[in-house]
């Protein structure tokens, strides 16, 4: 069974299934299919967390979390004047 908010991300997600894909291989389609099919689902680039657990009793969390890279700062898109340069939103050193 696949459940989101979304029918075709669910649909993908258990065709994943039926072609002998696992869990995971299922939410990972899902997740992809509703990037195209619902955008404000926000999946891709987005956090998350996941737990599985495996059907020989193994059980895993995963974190997703996004992380700034370790040289970024609070003055990163600010000019020597302190006013906004350039915009935080796009390019390279705006992920995470």
């Amino acid at each position: 069974m696949v459940v989101s908010t979304e029918r075709h991300g669910s649909m993908a997600g258990v065709e994943i299934l039926k072609a002998g894909g696992n869990t995971i291989d299922a939410a990972v389609a899902t997740a992809f299919t509703m990037a195209v099919t619902y955008p404000p689902c926000g999946n891709i680039c987005g956090d998350g967390f996941m737990l599985y657990h495996g059907a020989d009793g193994t059980t895993i969390t995963f974190d997703l979390r996004a992380v700034a890279p370790k040289a970024a700062n609070m003055k990163m898109f600010l000019n020597e004047k302190g006013a906004l340069k350039g915009s935080p939103w796009e390019g390279v050193i705006s992920m995470g």
